[in-house]
């Protein structure tokens, strides 16, 4: 209920359940939330769906195909994967440095690890990420990946550090 955090996302979930006519929620949880809004929406334009981005993901991870985009094909040979993925217009500037910087530690003290970044391609984000993060051995900088390609990644992964709302439920 804060519209400037997360931005432009809670702004634009506020907007949205104003000018909606129905309401497809992917868990009775979310269901509830939606009536608990003070829209005078009725349940019946409130729908449950079930999460249809996390039976997406399912389907496209049960198979184990090769990579489209050929700089991953590291991915599968490596010791530890990392994904990363930093974009969030409230990580620009000193954040994001510092996160880069952070990554660059990670990538020195463990050699062993492969560090994959899909880089966002806001230009705030390309030219920060390329200054800090270019020729280091073990970090793949790519633009963005094909979905197919970003679950596989995600399947591999040792571990991912994100600042997505999406990757997050993903990942899980």
């Amino acid at each position: 209920f804060n519209k400037h955090f997360p931005f432009p996302e809670e702004m634009n979930r506020t907007l949205i359940t104003q000018l909606a006519d129905r309401y497809y929620a992917p868990t009775r949880h979310a269901a509830r939330e939606v009536l608990k809004e003070k829209c005078g929406i009725s349940s019946s334009h409130v729908v449950f769906t079930g999460n249809t981005g996390i039976d997406s993901l399912k389907l496209i991870a049960s198979k184990k195909r090769p990579f489209i985009n050929k700089k991953l094909d590291r991915v599968r040979k490596a010791e530890k994967v990392i994904l990363l993925t930093a974009h969030r217009r409230e990580n620009f500037g000193p954040r994001m440095r510092s996160i880069f910087e952070a990554v660059k530690e990670i990538a020195a003290r463990h050699p062993e690890a492969l560090i994959v970044y899909p880089v966002h391609p806001n230009p705030s984000v390309k030219k920060m990420a390329r200054e800090a993060l270019s020729n280091i051995s073990n970090i793949i900088l790519t633009g963005s990946l094909h979905y197919r390609d970003l679950v596989g990644v995600m399947k591999e992964s040792y571990m991912i550090l994100t600042d997505s709302g999406g990757i997050q439920e993903e990942a899980t």
